[in-house]
């Protein structure tokens, strides 16, 4: 794993409690995909840039400071996940992310006319993409899903097979509700059909 990853959490208290004993405060965090503690590591580093205010694309002093800071950053991340620092981008956030891969790839790899498909129950960020994205042109297949919320995988390889399909988007797990989707099988399954 790399240094900067933190295992989730519960900060329950862990003994147990009669059935008519009622904690005085019970406090169980599970929203892990929205925040999570941070790492020593990770702390260690806002800490230190934190005082670094200068504009990394700056050439005075502390441009330069920022800068290789940043660079540092982008180097030790992608050393983590066998990237090249070139492949590494920072965004605000995740909704930036998202736009970023969905639009970027949709744009990069197809045209409007061609297709993208996702699940009907993807994260609202894939829905904005890909309405942005219908908007120019592209066609935007929702996949349904079971009762319990997983992708129906037949519908998904029928509609990966489409041509045109340039895009492919499953979520690993529902932000509200828990459910986790089949992704490995759901990216076979892209690959499959040269998505």
């Amino acid at each position: 794993m790399p240094a900067w990853y933190s295992e989730p959490s519960c900060s329950a208290r862990s003994r147990a409690y009669k059935s008519t004993e009622v904690p005085a405060r019970l406090s169980v965090f599970l929203d892990h995909a929205s925040g999570a503690p941070l790492h020593p590591a990770a702390r260690k580093a806002l800490e230190e840039a934190l005082d670094a205010f200068g504009d990394p694309l700056r050439l005075h002093s502390e441009g330069r400071k920022a800068r290789k800071l940043l660079d540092a950053a982008r180097e030790g991340l992608a050393a983590d996940i066998g990237a090249q620092p070139d492949e590494i981008v920072f965004t605000s956030g995740g909704t930036e992310s998202v736009a970023l891969g969905v639009v970027g790839v949709a744009r990069a790899a197809g045209k409007p006319g061609d297709r993208i498909v996702i699940s009907a129950v993807e994260h609202p960020s894939v829905k904005g993409a890909t309405e942005t994205l219908a908007a120019e042109g592209f066609e935007v297949e929702r996949v349904g899903v079971a009762a319990d919320g997983k992708l129906d995988l037949d519908a998904f390889v029928a509609a990966v097979r489409r041509p045109g399909t340039v895009v492919a988007s499953v979520q690993h797990s529902n932000h509200e509700v828990g459910t986790l989707q089949p992704v490995a099988e759901a990216a076979r399954l892209a690959r499959e059909a040269k998505i």
